[in-house]
């Protein structure tokens, strides 16, 4: 393979990186053209693992967004049961309501998103606000809280996206430079060996 493709990745940049690198150390008139390519290797396996780790934080965020909406939800459905309880099960009831004018699990089914969030917020503020709840207002503060750790984490989450993208766009800058490099090593080794193209192939990775 004497020409890399933009197509080509990291791993098929790397694998031919490799074997031309160790090709041209075998030649000391020639062994120094491969520390230009060991170079550009070394700057492919460090935006590699630089992807790598981002897309590692991007996946530990996302856990951390299912965690807290799990104790989210948990906070609103258990109030949701004492409320029935205290109805004997009538969801059609003033009090559940007043509280709950969507079914909760219905409105608490997506991990996070604008729904559930103003679903949540108009919770709290009945809690906060509407003498005729009064009786549970005392959990607002833990649902308040779990909804906090929530938005958190979810804005945490969204730096971590930008995280992965900036990585992914360094990343193909420094495999295009590799690229660049190895395509190049081609026309430098036939003005070294004019008189033997055969030999030349033996560079590059079949």
């Amino acid at each position: 393979m004497k020409r890399l493709l933009p197509k080509q990745g990291s791993e098929p940049t790397r694998r031919a990186l490799l074997h031309l690198s160790i090709a041209l150390r075998r030649l000391p008139d020639i062994a120094g053209f491969a520390d230009d390519i060991e170079a550009h290797r070394g700057a492919l396996a460090a935006a590699d693992e630089a992807l790598e780790q981002a897309v590692a934080l991007r996946r530990i965020g996302t856990g951390q967004i299912e965690y807290h909406d799990t104790l989210l939800d948990k906070a609103v459905m258990a109030l949701s049961r004492s409320v029935l309880d205290h109805v004997e099960g009538d969801r059609q009831h003033a009090l559940f309501v007043r509280l709950f004018p969507q079914a909760p699990s219905a409105a608490m089914e997506s991990v996070g998103g604008d729904v559930q969030e103003a679903f949540v917020t108009l919770l709290l503020d009945r809690l906060r606000t509407d003498a005729e709840v009064a009786q549970w207002a005392d959990r607002a503060d833990s649902i308040q809280a779990q909804l906090d750790a929530l938005k958190a984490a979810q804005a945490e989450r969204k730096g971590q996206q930008l995280a992965v993208d900036r990585a992914r766009g360094d990343r193909r800058a420094v495999i295009n430079d590799a690229q660049d490099a190895y395509n190049l090593m081609y026309p430098k080794l036939q003005l070294q060996f004019p008189k033997d193209a055969a030999f030349v192939e033996t560079f590059f990775i079949g």
